[in-house]
């Protein structure tokens, strides 16, 4: 209930789209009000990427599973996601100019961060060993790109397409692997969701490359569209394997605990 400036003596009740004005006269006046536009479905799902970007960060904060380098990285990797797709979506407001020299940034830590996740999947030394030699290759690369370009859009083409590539066939592999695990032992569904979330956001990422580095596809709204779609399902598959592998990690704890139990039972 509020009191219209323009006619002080009205009271107003307002029932959109129209407004009933009441006068001490008893004269009523209908007064349509401007339609809101309706909500389009790019910002209900972006709203909803935003939204699931932000259950890993919490799950490995509630968990504690930061003391984990790899899953430090994961971290990292979704906390700046989150903190772009709020600008995207104008939550966050800055200049275009920084939000796109921000996009660009995050780019650049795309496939580094990536690189020291998946080593979380890696059984042996000499696995871990590659993905360093990788990581070290990577980073020159990307030196070399950044002394040419900077944060300029070029930049973008020169770091995501190798970078995507770099994730996709390292992701599949250790996937390959994992669900065999999975199937075979019954064991490791955890890390079989997050492998599964790494291969479906990269395959779709290397989609969105394809739309709009190379043909230069001009439907922006549908390439985000896309992007949006990819990061809900991701951070979905994500959460739901930091659930399993914190779970794992309590079974873990649970076995370490009664083997001590019984090792004191039996030295007494």
């Amino acid at each position: 209930m509020r009191k219209s400036a323009s006619t002080p003596f009205f009271k107003t009740l307002c029932f959109c789209p129209i407004r009933i004005y009441f006068s001490r006269y008893k004269h009523v006046r209908l007064v349509h009000c401007p339609k809101k536009p309706p909500m389009n479905w790019n910002a209900i799902i972006g709203i909803a990427a935003t939204l699931a970007l932000f259950l890993p960060v919490a799950l490995i904060i509630a968990f504690r599973l930061y003391y984990n380098r790899s899953l430090q990285a994961l971290l990292i990797y979704n906390f700046f996601g989150l903190i772009y797709n709020l600008m995207v979506q104008g939550i966050i407001t800055m200049p275009v100019i920084a939000r796109k020299i921000f996009g660009t940034a995050y780019n650049y830590l795309d496939t580094p961060l990536m690189l020291l996740f998946l080593i979380f999947f890696c059984t042996g030394t000499c696995r871990i060993k590659v993905i360093f030699r990788v990581l070290i290759f990577f980073l020159f690369y990307e030196m070399i790109i950044g002394f040419i370009y900077g944060f300029s859009p070029q930049a973008n083409v020169y770091v995501l397409g190798p970078g995507i590539i770099i994730i996709l066939f390292f992701s599949i592999i250790f996937f390959i692997r994992q669900i065999k695990m999975t199937i075979v032992y019954s064991k490791g569904l955890g890390k079989t969701l997050m492998l599964a979330s790494v291969v479906f956001s990269y395959g779709c990422f290397f989609l969105i490359y394809i739309f709009h580095y190379i043909q230069k596809i001009d439907a922006v709204k549908d390439i985000f569209l896309l992007y949006y779609i990819a990061s809900f399902i991701t951070s979905v598959l994500m959460s739901f394997g930091l659930v399993f592998i914190n779970r794992h990690l309590k079974q873990l704890d649970e076995v370490k605990v009664a083997r001590k139990e019984l090792q004191m039972f039996f030295n007494t």
